[in-house]
């Protein structure tokens, strides 16, 4: 393929994909873009409920206890779950 042969296909290439995107319905580029934002949940208040699941490691029971101590002076309550020893 000479050199003019391979602007020719490259052109096409690149039309080809322009009418794509054009025939593509905004509300598809829209969702695409709705599913890339952040979702922040709402802050957590005095009064809710914390979980606390197994951990990655290794944890003694003083170390969560401090943390359950620690969650509750916040004003939360706090649920510790059964798998987190």
């Amino acid at each position: 393929m000479n050199r003019r042969h391979f602007v020719k296909a490259l052109a096409a290439i690149a039309a080809t994909a322009a009418c794509e995107a054009e025939a593509r319905p905004h509300s598809l580029q829209s969702a695409t873009q709705a599913s890339r934002r952040l979702i922040k949940p709402a802050m957590l208040k005095p009064g809710d409920l914390v979980g606390l699941i197994a951990p990655s490691g290794v944890m003694d029971d003083a170390l969560i206890e401090k943390g359950v101590k620690n969650l509750e002076s916040y004003g939360f309550k706090v649920k510790v779950g059964n798998n987190i020893r």
